[in-house]
């Protein structure tokens, strides 16, 4: 089993995008609103599978992970710029204090575990 501590965003850009097939960035972090945009970070690259193995009868059985949440802080609140036009710079892609709720989100619909943060 794999835990992620300290409700880091490369839990939701990096663990959880290389396990099930999204891009990754060796530099960046991005949201899920920019990953549904299609608003990446300019060095973004796919591992073109997931990870994970077969049930015995060729059913892919992902990998899951677990991951602390920390709900009390307001960074989980936290909104995401999305900005396909704009390379000027790319601050919209630097780390983020943590998770956010719809990182979250979209990481509980890929079977991905939470515990609380203390």
């Amino acid at each position: 089993m794999l835990t992620q501590d300290d409700c880091k965003h490369a839990a939701y850009s990096t663990t959880w995008a290389a396990i099930n097939g999204k891009p990754l960035s060796n530099n960046y972090y991005y949201g899920t609103e920019q990953l549904a945009a299609g608003d990446l970070p300019p060095d973004a690259f796919n591992l073109d599978k997931t990870l994970g193995s077969t049930d015995g009868a060729g059913n892919e059985v992902r990998f899951v992970f677990t991951t602390t949440i920390s709900p009390e802080w307001d960074w989980m609140d936290d909104k995401t710029s999305v900005n396909r036009e704009f390379n000027k710079d790319y601050y919209r892609f630097y780390m983020k204090s943590g998770l956010t709720w719809n990182n979250l989100s979209e990481m509980l619909a890929y079977d991905t575990g939470i515990e609380r943060f203390l």
